[in-house]
This record gives structure tokens, sequence and C-alpha cells, in this order.
């Protein structure tokens, strides 16, 4: 994600109260209800699926994939993965997910009978190393905390009712200490202690006799932004599977504890690559590779328990998976150059409807149908597209329809404009994402696009999102 221009944000903070006047490129779904996506899916139906026009070949429902057929009727357990961007600018939005994710199991667990588990993993997939992001792996589920911040200065300093960053002021600094000591094993407040002068000395460039007693600086080293953090071997285990289960005793669910614990999950960082792979990453989370399998078939093909992500997937359950990013995906086949002077505006220039045929970006029925394969396979038997929800909190969808590029004049404006800029930042065109969920059955995914409207991180508040997912993820058998 690019480094947020104040001048920008200040442009477009009244655009984004009125959506942006685009609709995305695919076929309308007949009788959707509204664009919050609050008509109740048909959890046990196959459906036959329409194209939009970049999709590639008519969908597979993996009946003919040789493995058994599903259950009847379909279970009330759910396993969810949430695919988080982890770009620069994601700090305001990663915070907001923490803040309200009570409010999506509050509404998930209402029936009392759905038993689920929550996975995390990024939009991290870099062709080459990244040093710069130590953590987060491909496609792997992650638990452990990552709160330093990236290279955004609006997660690092504060900013004044106009957007301007406030020099010599931390507040966003000073939250994410906070969260990250909330998660240690035995949380230490007097380690938010910090004067502004101490965090200016660990985020800006200060002479040699700055110092941070007892941590840094002075004729030590230089003090760096990780001095300001707890140790990362001073964090709670947290397990990379949160499961109903583990939080339920006496047939009542702990919300406070999971609520904990997925705050820290989701604290993913802002210092992931920011050519983000959101829809690579869900495909390559549920092969079996990372899976080893169904947790609960241990004589199933390629069961591993060793492997990364295994005990995520159960074998009869439904699945969910949620993307929460500020950027569009930019899968591609692997004959795109990332490093170019278009930074990752490149993204956007091979994302042009008439380039569809020709671009590298991977077409969105080839990743549904790697999704449905790959869980079909993990779970050794067939996945119906009626067992599938899929959902996205991300920028207003605006297809980009302008001149292609493959390099960009050094001091050239960029072609790509964001679709909004507000409390949360500026978020570019989500419509990759949105056009992968309409690949699935009217129903099965949120938000239902039927007009041009915005999306949900154009919104001040996407807590009402939350609400809405967590309602149709309820259980589909419940009294």
């Amino acid at each position: 994600m690019k480094i947020l221009i104040i001048g920008l944000i200040l442009l477009l903070s009244a655009g984004c109260s009125d959506p942006v006047d685009k609709t995305p490129e695919v076929e309308k779904d007949a009788g959707v209800i509204d664009d919050m996506g609050t008509k109740k899916p048909d959890m046990n139906t196959v459906v036959d699926m329409k194209m939009s026009p970049d999709t590639g070949s008519d969908a597979s429902t993996n009946s003919d994939s040789g493995l058994p057929e599903p259950k009847e009727p379909i279970s009330n357990d759910v396993d969810i993965l949430w695919v988080i961007d982890n770009s620069g600018s994601m700090c305001q939005e990663q915070e907001r997910l923490a803040q309200n994710f009570e409010i999506f199991i509050d509404e998930l667990v209402k029936s009392g009978e759905v038993n689920f588990h929550i996975g995390v993993t990024t939009t991290h997939m870099p062709e080459k190393d990244y040093p710069q992001e130590p953590l987060a792996k491909a496609g792997h589920l992650q638990s452990t905390p990552q709160p330093i911040p990236g290279f955004d200065r609006t997660c690092v300093n504060s900013v004044d009712e106009n957007g301007a960053i406030v020099d010599g002021q931390y507040d966003p600094v000073r939250k994410s200490i906070e969260a990250a000591v909330k998660c240690m094993r035995t949380p230490d407040a007097s380690l938010t202690a910090f004067t502004n002068e101490e965090l200016r000395c660990a985020v800006d460039i200060q002479p040699d006799n700055c110092e941070i007693v007892g941590k840094c600086g002075g004729a030590g080293r230089r003090c760096q932004m990780s001095d300001l953090f707890p140790p990362s071997d001073s964090y709670r285990t947290i397990p990379k599977v949160l499961k109903a289960s583990d939080y339920t005793s006496n047939n009542t669910l702990d919300v406070a504890q999971l609520k904990a614990d997925f705050a820290c999950m989701s604290m993913v960082g802002t210092r992931g690559h920011g050519i983000e792979k959101g829809l690579s990453a869900a495909v390559a989370a549920t092969d079996i590779s990372l899976t080893g399998g169904p947790l609960d078939q241990t004589d199933a093909p390629g069961y591993s328990a060793a492997s990364a992500n295994h005990g995520f997937i159960r074998k009869d359950a439904r699945f969910a998976l949620v993307f929460l990013t500020d950027e569009n995906d930019c899968s591609h086949d692997g004959t795109l150059i990332e490093e170019t002077s278009c930074g990752d505006d490149i993204c956007e220039y091979v994302n042009r409807e008439e380039d569809a045929d020709t671009s590298p970006l991977i077409k969105l029925e080839t990743l549904r149908s790697d999704l449905l394969r790959n869980l079909s396979v993990s779970k050794n038997r067939t996945v119906r597209d009626g067992e599938i929800f899929v959902a996205s909190l991300n920028g207003t969808p605006d297809r980009y329809d302008g001149p292609a590029k493959t390099q960009c004049m050094p001091g050239e404006p960029s072609d790509i404009t964001p679709t909004c800029a507000n409390a949360l930042g500026i978020a570019n065109s989500g419509d990759r994402y949105i056009r992968f969920l309409q690949t699935f059955p009217e129903g099965q995914y949120f938000p239902n696009y039927d007009n041009p409207t915005q999306g949900w991180l154009c919104r001040s508040d996407f807590s009402p999102a939350l609400t809405l997912i967590g309602e149709l993820l309820e259980a589909p058998n419940a009294d």
C-alpha cells in the first residue's frame, strides 16, 4: 500500500460520503434484498455458476472429483478464514476489526449451535525474499502479534482534524504499544509509559545522544522502533486456530478471552509486501500441503498433523472466507514483473477489462475452482458451492479503465485514484474481490452489490458489516 499523501486525503475526504458512480462490471444478481447482503443463503443447494466477462470457463461443482459426497444436512460447524491485508497503511483497519470483533461473534453464536474454528492469514505473498516482514508466510495461519508499524506515517504520527501530520505526537504508536502489551504473558503497563521525546527518539532520526533510559541510545546504539515494543518471546502463546470448544465451559462461551486472543492474532502488522494477493493467499491456505487434511479424519489421504495449518479444516464443516483489505487483489500467474517504476500501481494497469484475456492476473473463476478443489482434497470429500460463504471488506469497486502502462516516469502523477479517504485512511478499488465473490451463488457472499455503492472500508464504521456476516454464518439447522 502506498504511503498516504495528506493532500490527497483532504481532496478526497468530502467525496467519501458519496457513492462512486460505477457498478462492478459483472452480471447483477436478481432478487438481492439490498447492498447489505442480508438475504439468507440456501446452504444445501448446488448451483451452476454464471460468468463475469473475465472469469474463464463455467464453474465446476466438484461432483466429478471422485471424492465422497457430503453428509445431509449441511453441518452447523463452520471454519472461518480471515485474510487480512498486512501492507503499510492497514493499522487503523486492523485496530477497528479487533475493537468490533465481539459484534461478529455475538451474532455468529446467537443460535447457540455454531461450533466455529477461526484462523488468520495475510495478503503477503512476495515473489522474492522480503526481510521487512519476518513473520508472515504465504498462506500460513499466524497468531503471533506483529505490532511494530511499517513505513506509513499515519500509522506512526497523530493527525489533526484536517488530516495533517502533527509533528512530535505519536498516538498510533502508543495504541500499538498498548495493544502489544495486552498480548504479553504478563502484561506490564509500565512498558507503555513513554514520553513523546522518547517516542521521537525511536521513531525519528535523532542525534547520538538521544536516549531511552534502560533501553537504547546514549553512548550505546541508536534507538529503533522495535525498542518501544515488548520482546517477541514475551507474548503469550495463542493457538493458530481459535476453536469454540476451547473457549466454552458449562455451555458458556468466554467471549472476552476469545476477543482478546483474536485481537492479538489479527494484529498482523503493516510490514507486508505492497503487491497484495489475498485471493491467492486463501487458495494457498486451503491446500493440503498446509492443511494436512481434515482434523477429524486421521486416515484421510495426505493427513499430516505436522502441517502448518493443520487443525483448522474439518471434514464436514462449512467454510467461510472473509477478506479485509484497502487495496485490490493482485494474484497473478508469475509473469507480472512486480518491481517496476510504477510500484503497486502496476496491479491496476494490468486489471483493465479490455486486457482480460492477456492479463497476468489469475482469472477469478480459476481462483474459485482452485479454492473448491483444495477444500475438497483437504476435506477428503466433495465440497459444494452451498457450503462456502465469502465476504470482503474493501474499497469501493471502481475498475481501472485508463491507459495501460508497464513503466512510469519519475515524478509522473499516478493514474490510479483512490476510491475514498476517511478516518481509516485511503482505500483503492476492491473490484477483483467483489467480482470474485460474485462467482459464488446468490446468498453465499457479502456484500450483494445491486447498485453503485461504497465499499465497506469507504465507510467510517464497518461494524454493521460484521453483524451481517455473523448473521449469515449462523447455524443453518438451528431450531
